[in-house]
């Protein structure tokens, strides 16, 4: 990520600063005279200050579904997702259209750091098929929605259905908290 700055305006401003510091706050109703630019720090210059991201300090890990555990590194939450399912839902579920194939994933979380976790934090997003179409979360009966605390050391299973149009059975699925921590699946 690239952040722009445009001098002329950091200039300015902490020329007003150094004013109004310079008249000791006093109700002086004398007008401090306008900050000029000087001809080395033009109103247009940009300094570039590169802030690196994290996909340009390490690589993303992509934990294979059913295989692979991923874990935040903030927060101390490991996350498996199980392999996809085929999944029906009933007519009564929200979240699915009947043209749309449907999959059902157990989710296991573990808490490894040493604060309760409140699970309503997490957000999962996926995709079905070769051209990552997005899938929209299913609720119905048989399926979990994530609330409650999940203390220190101990580990909670539940059950989750995404549904979406696909021209196959492949799935990404991206599971982020509020503290932008970020685990990648797919199978």
């Amino acid at each position: 990520m690239i952040l722009k700055y445009k001098l002329g305006s950091i200039v300015v401003a902490a020329a007003l600063l150094f004013n109004v510091a310079a008249c000791g706050g006093s109700s002086s109703t004398t007008k401090a005279a306008s900050p000029q630019p000087s001809a080395a720090l033009a109103e247009d210059s940009i300094v570039d200050e590169v802030i690196p991201t994290p996909s340009e300090t390490s690589e993303v890990f992509i934990a294979k579904m059913g295989k692979d555990t991923s874990i935040y590194p903030i927060s101390k939450l490991s996350i498996f997702v199980g392999a996809p399912v085929k999944f029906r839902p009933s007519e009564y579920a929200a979240g699915h259209n009947k043209a749309n194939k449907a999959f059902k994933f157990k989710v296991s979380v573990a808490n490894e750091g040493s604060e309760i976790y409140d699970l309503s934090s997490l957000m999962f997003d996926a995709t079905l098929g070769s051209e990552g179409n997005s899938a929209e979360r299913v609720f119905d009966e048989g399926l979990d929605t994530l609330d409650g605390s999940l203390p220190p050391g101990k580990k909670k299973t539940f059950t989750i259905a995404f549904s979406a149009a696909s021209d196959n059975n492949h799935v990404e699925m991206s599971v982020q908290n509020f503290d932008g921590e970020v685990a990648f699946f797919e199978n």
